[in-house]
């Protein structure tokens, strides 16, 4: 995207109002200048407006749409077939009557054993006289097996970090390519010229088939029929057709081929047109990693990974990523990633696979069932710290509030109060961005490298949030720093935010400066630094995989690395998998999967599922409850469960807003800026009435983490309007956790004085004070701390 691709894709998301860094004025760049921007999208958003194609999907239905994007690719031979072959895994085959096999190894954070199992075949599953090379021992069952085409016969791919490579091939970084045409970029910082690795040949020239049957012969005497994965995968899609698509999602099977040829279709015979940019939508209805799966199957099928506007993921630089490991005190090898012992423990891990196999966090809602002691929780949680107003954002608010409030000791960090600061019994006050020394690495794919530098001391008692933890992980026995000396003990008069700056930027990163000081220095002098520009052979460079660069193991927000020097991806083949063999290896069976041959069922290439609370599975809900609710959107005035304490937003902002088509707000009798009552089958809650043609009617987007600081009680009145309240907890993706908070049924009518506590469609505290509604309540004039009748600060 960074290189205003000419043809642009933007699916469930719209950064222009969502995103920091510069991603807010690229993707309006983008868009503006793309020949054919495509949006995928329920609601028409922001930016969505000036599209070429609006994709305007029925919610929850994004697979089977990517699905059916795949399906024209293949129809219309716009398939990167070089990529296919020599940088997937769609040549290998599958034996669907085997019994799975394979190898155990560890995970790649938290290095717990992982058991891989696949019916991929493999060397150590065969008769030694199926091929016409030597077999060692029982076989490498990290050789798997491709039908050479030219040659008339089996060869292989080992998949060894140590010795990748094709049979008869030494790997070799590539050297070939060419640089990036940036002319449509801006004149700023931005516009550096990348170099983009041409996709090598086969050397012994050889050519995977990619369909066919092939009898194989394993080691017990047993022949069977073998297909490679794209065979399963070819004729899975062949469902998919345009009209089928558009039966599913709503959308006009015209208007989805011409988009998607389009997209597919090459400017630069060279490189695809650039990838899809897609965001948190998809993950929210309950099946977000098939989801993911399809979309990502689609980028790979046109060659779209690590390519100009493709596929890229977070800029790597010279420190760790920004975000969640920011938080930790040093790299220290991830100093609190947990060990293998302990992240067999981590809440969720047992039922949700690629939670114990990415290893970094448990499953919230799992976490929650925990400190609410339930009776088949693995263990119980007793205490815990909390940063924000997370309970409203992750499965049901109200079954998590009362999950804190269980726990015999809670602590809350933060800026400013939010609901969970009732809930807590200690408040530590943490700086501001003002008051603390950082660093920022651009979440995207921009390549920008900043720092955040201290202009002002913080106020009090005021610390850092990794300062807080740094000192908490001497009772825990964790290490905050490497060495003898883990948590600088031997240096009492230490500044320990700027030790462990040093550490990450100059010792653990690979920043070309001494240390902290020096490196603020530069920043002073040179401003925000460009990636691409700073590290050319790696962020500079496209298609990593061909020069060794892209095999980055977890945790992936590591700094940047220039040896890395091993072929491919950081996957259990090292290919890019349309056949996901850590799926496969948890799911053998794949129950929920499609029959793809007789008899034979898999999860393991990406496949259609209806949402748990769409209409079509939860047909007998909807006779009640008629309307889908999403939610989510991003809106100007606050991020997630922020600023509603700041007087000036909520006078810009007062109450929440749940927008609906005018057609279906006049059958329900609703008008704008009404009071209305969203029930589902777990829950109600109020929010205004915002008319909307950009939804479709019997659709609802509400607005989400609503509360109210000025009520004088604990929860701060969330349970009123926060809409989580109202979703259904236990409905999840079985692969990583991911809640339905978007896409399930609700009603909608007309909150009255008959139907509303005190009497008042207005939303009111227990003690029946009615919340802020309008700009011109007073009470915003008065928002300061012991002002009468405001209590932002009062959480009895």
């Amino acid at each position: 995207m960074i290189n205003h691709s000419t043809k642009y894709v933007q699916w469930a998301t719209d950064p222009s109002v969502s995103n920091y860094d510069d991603s807010s004025r690229l993707v309006i760049d983008v868009a503006r200048e793309a020949e054919a921007f495509i949006v995928v999208d329920p609601r028409l958003s922001n930016l969505g407006r000036t599209a070429k194609y609006w994709l305007n999907l029925r919610p929850g239905t994004d697979n089977a749409m990517a699905l059916g994007w795949c399906h024209i690719i293949l129809k219309h031979d716009l398939v990167d077939w070089q990529f296919v072959k020599r940088w997937s895994n769609a040549s290998f085959i599958v034996v669907p009557d085997m019994d799975p096999s394979g190898y155990t190894e560890a995970v790649q954070n938290t290095k717990s054993p992982y058991e891989y199992r696949t019916r991929l075949l493999t060397e150590a599953d065969i008769d030694p006289s199926m091929v016409d090379w030597e077999i060692e021992g029982e076989g490498n069952p990290k050789r798997y097996l491709v039908y050479d085409q030219i040659n008339r016969r089996w060869t292989y791919w080992q998949a060894d970090p140590e010795d990748a490579h094709w049979e008869g091939e030494t790997w070799t970084k590539q050297t070939s390519g060419f640089t990036q045409d940036v002319s449509r970029l801006r004149d700023d910082e931005s516009k550096v010229a990348g170099w983009i690795a041409d996709l090598s040949e086969f050397d012994p020239r050889i050519d995977p088939a990619l369909t066919g049957e092939f009898e194989v012969r394993l080691k017990d005497g047993s022949t069977h029929i073998g297909r490679p994965a794209w065979d399963l995968w070819a004729e899975y899609l062949q469902q998919f057709t345009p009209e089928r698509v558009s039966e599913i999602t709503g959308v006009d099977a015209q208007l989805i081929e011409d988009a998607v040829v389009e997209w597919a279709t090459r400017d630069d015979p060279r490189i695809p047109n650039g990838g899809i940019n897609y965001g948190l939508g998809v993950e929210h209805a309950g099946n977000s990693t098939q989801n993911c799966r399809a979309i990502m199957a689609a980028c790979a099928m046109v060659g779209a990974i690590d390519t100009p506007g493709g596929q890229r993921g977070a800029t790597n630089g010279w420190t760790e990523q920004s975000g969640p490991c920011a938080m930790l005190p040093s790299m220290a090898a991830f100093a609190f990633m947990p060990t293998p012992d302990l992240s067999l423990k981590m809440a969720g891990n047992e039922k949700m696979p690629l939670l114990y196999w990415y290893g970094v966090w448990c499953d919230a809602n799992a976490a929650m069932e925990c400190a609410h002691k339930e009776p088949d929780a693995p263990y119980e949680i007793h205490g815990g710290m909390i940063g924000s107003g997370d309970h409203m954002n992750m499965g049901n608010a109200t079954y998590n509030w009362e999950a804190l409030n269980m726990l015999d000791f809670l602590f809350e960090a933060n800026l400013w109060h939010s609901p969970t600061s009732g809930a807590a019994d200690i408040l530590l006050p943490v700086c501001h961005w003002t008051e603390i020394n950082a660093y920022r690495i651009a979440q995207g794919a921009s390549g920008g490298f900043g720092l955040c530098v201290k202009a002002v001391d913080p106020p009090g008692e005021c610390k850092s949030d990794p300062l807080y933890f740094m000192e908490l992980s001497k009772y825990f026995g964790v290490p905050a720093f490497d060495g003898d000396d883990p948590w600088l003990e031997n240096k009492p008069d230490a500044d320990l935010e700027i030790e462990n700056l040093t550490i990450q930027c100059c010792v653990q990163g690979c920043a070309p400066y001494n240390n902290w000081n020096e490196l603020e220095a530069a920043f002073q002098e040179h401003g925000w630094w460009n990636m691409k520009r700073e590290i050319p052979e790696d962020w500079g460079t496209y298609r990593r995989y061909e020069v060794g660069q892209a095999y980055r193991l977890a945790p992936h927000q590591q700094p940047a690395q220039l040896n890395i020097n091993k072929p491919g991806f950081p996957t259990p083949t090292m290919k890019h998998e349309f056949w996901c063999t850590s799926i496969e290896s948890f799911f053998p069976e794949g129950a929920d999967g499609p029959e793809l041959a007789p008899g034979f069922t898999s999860e393991a290439l990406p496949y259609y599922a209806e949402p748990a609370h769409g209409p079509v599975v939860d047909a007998e809900t909807y006779k009640e409850y008629p309307i889908t609710c999403i939610t989510g959107r991003r809106i100007p005035v606050y991020f997630h469960s922020e600023h509603r304490q700041l007087p000036w937003c909520r006078e810009l902002w007062p109450v929440p807003r749940m927008e609906i088509n005018p057609d279906t707000a006049a059958e329900l009798g609703l008008e704008q800026g009404d009071w209305a009552w969203i029930e589902s089958p777990w829950g109600k809650v109020r929010q205004t009435v915002d008319l909307y043609y950009g939804i479709k009617p019997n659709m609802i987007n509400a607005e989400h983490q609503w509360w109210y600081p000025e009520l004088a009680q604990a929860d701060k009145g969330y349970e009123l309007s926060c809409i989580n309240c109202i979703t259904d907890r236990k409905t999840q993706d079985k692969y990583n956790g991911s809640s339905n908070v978007r896409t399930y049924p609700v009603k909608v009518y007309k909150a009255t004085p008959e139907n509303s506590p005190f009497g008042n469609p207005i939303p009111c505290g227990n003690d029946g004070t009615e919340i802020i509604h309008d700009s011109s309540d007073p009470r915003l004039k008065l928002w300061e701390i012991g002002a009468a009748g405001i209590h932002p600060d009062h959480f009895e």
